[in-house]
């Protein structure tokens, strides 16, 4: 197989540039001969974020450092306990360390009120799609809680202590009109697992903050380097945007991005750096726009009067699928006007009918998410991706393999590499074993002699296009395959594999392919440079 777009350059820089600068920073005494505590369970929710990482910010530099305790979100978005189908992570018979959060007694003592749970990465269960930003929650409060907690945007605002939880709901009791908020229902703002739990409102204005918050982090890194970067200042700036809720709620756009250019001048000063010059009004325009986009789309597709009128929970997930094309399409649009065609599409009835999916539910966002054209082309894609079965990835991959090269496009580069899925026969889940050759004349570093990594492969049943890999590389590596559909020519199938925040196209005319007779399943690198040479000489 060849792919059009260089996959092994996105997948392989990755790993080469993992290997030259680590994973965390200074490594700290996490209280050697403690036992570990398991303290709460909970929920990441915008909609539910699977495969995130969640972890115990103890320095708030809001980075996973080595020390830290984390761990991933499951394929509900839980972590520790999945209370939906009543699976504990962390012990008996169903344990799955990768999904229990624990940290040391030693280190639970030294939780501040400051100290955060913070939620960031991973994958929307809606869309597939990358979750940009990150959301949290005050840890030293979940130590006092055995119920589930649920981490959302407004949870992000939220400060430790029970005096500071009523404080914050008698804000949004008066600020957002939510007079049913409770402290209870606060902590399971899970508004998304059940219709008896579902609550239009609180949700609209949720999920609304947050795209408020995604679009604005994006256009943050456009204009200042030291952000973009992430090195001497923490890329994630959320909370400092989650912190101007009132003027975004109000739309006073303007007048919150003053005060978040204000807190990012601190945090400059803060780490001894030059204030980088603030972006123009030309620059600030553009920003007001791009927000005035997401409360349109925003208020088309839940309803405006008051936002979340028009949401029910059989309709919510589509109608959050019509809003994040818009989102997507704004931070990622070759042009500030890519968005248009989708945002205007929001008005056609049955555009959010589509969106919808399929009997059960499922739906192809990623052909839906790369469409370009008119308002009428942007509904007619919609129409296709509710058939979602001729992107299925979700059965059948134990005992297949998936063998790609680069195209030969260009000279410098020469890449290989192999998938072999393995696990019993129609299971939804099981390991993967990965084959990579790479070499670039023009960079001596990026050099893969035939290496094996291995890792551990998932299929989502709301996710039927798209594979979780977990890469044992560094402390562990998520990834995502998906199965985008046939090119416009019919002739190949289109893929797209995201692997460290980079996404790369790839197309196959022969797709996974049973593992044949005699091929051995690779199993260490000796092996993995024995196949590529090979292959390389047929």
């Amino acid at each position: 197989m060849k792919f059009n777009k260089n996959l092994l350059a996105v997948a392989i820089t990755s790993v080469t540039a993992l290997s030259l600068y680590g994973c965390g920073t200074d490594k700290q005494d996490g209280g050697k001969g403690s036992s570990n505590a398991v303290i709460g369970s909970g929920i990441a929710v915008d909609g539910p974020i699977v495969r995130a990482q969640v972890f115990y910010d103890l320095n708030g530099n809001k980075k996973k450092d080595s020390y830290e305790p984390g761990a991933l979100t499951d394929n509900n978005g839980h972590y520790n306990r999945d209370y939906i189908n009543n699976i504990d992570y962390c012990s008996g018979a169903s344990a799955r360390p990768e999904f229990c959060l624990s940290l040391t007694f030693d280190q639970s003592n030294t939780l501040t009120d400051d100290t955060k749970i913070i939620v960031t990465g991973g994958y929307d269960l809606y869309t597939g799609e990358p979750f940009e930003g990150s959301m949290s929650f005050p840890a030293k409060s979940s130590t006092g809680l055995s119920r589930l907690i649920a981490i959302t945007p407004l949870t992000s605002m939220m400060e430790a202590g029970s005096e500071g939880y009523e404080d914050f709901i008698d804000y949004l009791r008066t600020l957002a009109g939510l007079t049913e908020l409770t402290l209870s229902n606060i902590l399971n703002l899970n508004f998304l697992e059940s219709e008896a739990k579902f609550n239009a409102e609180a949700f609209a204005i949720t999920y609304q903050m947050h795209k408020y918050v995604t679009v604005i982090s994006d256009w943050v890194k456009e204009h200042y380097s030291e952000i973009e970067e992430g090195e001497e200042v923490s890329s994630d700036i959320s909370g400092l945007i989650y912190r101007q809720f009132e003027d975004l709620n109000s739309a006073s756009y303007s007048t919150a991005w003053n005060k978040i250019r204000s807190d990012i001048d601190d945090i400059y000063t803060a780490a001894e750096l030059t204030t980088e010059t603030a972006p123009d009004s030309d620059a600030v325009d553009v920003l007001t726009a791009r927000l005035g986009a997401v409360n349109s789309a925003t208020t088309a597709a839940f309803g405006s009067s008051p936002l979340g009128s028009a949401l029910t929970f059989a309709n919510v997930k589509g109608r959050t699928r019509g809003v994040e094309v818009v989102v997507l399409q704004i931070i990622r649009g070759e042009n500030e006007g890519a968005h248009t065609s989708a945002l205007a599409a929001l008005s056609d009835a049955t555009y959010l009918t589509n969106l919808e999916g399929d009997a059960e539910g499922n739906f192809n966002f990623t052909q839906l998410v790369e469409a370009e054209g008119t308002p009428a082309q942007i509904i007619a894609v919609a129409n296709t991706a509710k058939n979602s079965s001729g992107s299925s990835l979700s059965s059948d991959l134990a005992g297949k393999m998936l063998d790609f090269e680069d195209d030969g496009s260009d000279e410098s580069i020469e890449s290989k590499a192999a998938i072999f899925f393995t696990g019993a026969e129609g299971a939804t889940r099981g390991n993967i074993h990965l084959c990579l050759k790479y070499s670039d004349t023009n960079d001596s570093d990026a050099l893969l002699a035939g290496d094996y990594i291995s890792g551990t492969w998932e299929t989502l049943a709301a996710l039927n296009n798209t594979v979780m890999l977990r890469l044992e590389y560094l402390g562990g590596r998520s990834a995502v395959l998906k199965k985008i559909g046939l090119t416009g020519s019919g002739n190949e199938t289109e893929y797209r594999f995201d692997f460290n925040g980079e996404t790369s196209k790839f197309t196959s005319d022969q797709g996974f392919e049973e593992t044949p007779a005699g091929t051995e399943v690779i199993t260490s690198s000796a092996a993995c440079k024995i196949y590529v040479d090979a292959q390389t000489e047929s």
